[in-house]
């Protein structure tokens, strides 16, 4: 397992609830803009999408924030 990854996993994983598809997709802008990795998820996702997202939110070394509809939930 690359360094890179092995140090990832050492940090906290962040789910974030929204109300609105737009809002998370919205936060999720301004999150990857500062410098903070995220995804979002939600109802209008194919599955792809979705499995990647949460695929990628798990192993937490792509995106440790994970942006998700009440509805996604």
């Amino acid at each position: 397992m690359p360094l890179r990854c092995w140090v990832a996993l050492k940090q906290a994983l962040t789910l974030i609830f929204v109300e609105t598809k737009k809002g998370a997709d919205s936060l999720e802008y301004w999150l990857c803009s500062n410098g903070f990795p995220a995804s979002t998820i939600y109802g209008d996702r194919s599955q792809q999408e979705r499995e990647h997202a949460l695929s990628s939110f798990k192993n937490g070394c792509q995106t440790p924030i994970l942006v998700a509809t009440d509805v996604a939930a």
